[in-house]
């Protein structure tokens, strides 16, 4: 995370269990917080990532508005025995 001035974050990410990512809006509002609590930061933020860029507020009550575009970058299904189990697991009302 890199403060180009108090309202311009830049980040790039490295996540655990999944390697470089190229965008996180949960990594940027974790930053933003993070920067917000240190003072380096003012209210509203854009933080850019090499994926995209998203506009961060953080309120007084410390709670966070995250804006910006989203975009699918992967589609997938469910194996038809995984689909079933998951089907009568919501269905009972129970997950574990």
């Amino acid at each position: 995370m890199r403060m180009a001035s108090r309202s311009l974050m830049e980040l790039e990410i490295f996540e655990r269990g999944a390697g470089y990512v190229t965008a996180s809006g949960a990594s940027a509002c974790a930053a933003v917080s993070a920067a917000r609590e240190l003072g380096l930061c003012d209210d509203r933020v854009e933080v850019r990532m090499p994926g995209g860029s998203l506009e961060i507020a953080v309120a007084e009550d410390g709670g966070i508005m995250m804006t910006g575009d989203a975009e699918q970058v992967a589609a997938g299904s469910f194996a038809p025995a995984l689909r079933a189990r998951l089907d009568r697991t919501l269905t009972a009302g129970t997950v574990r």
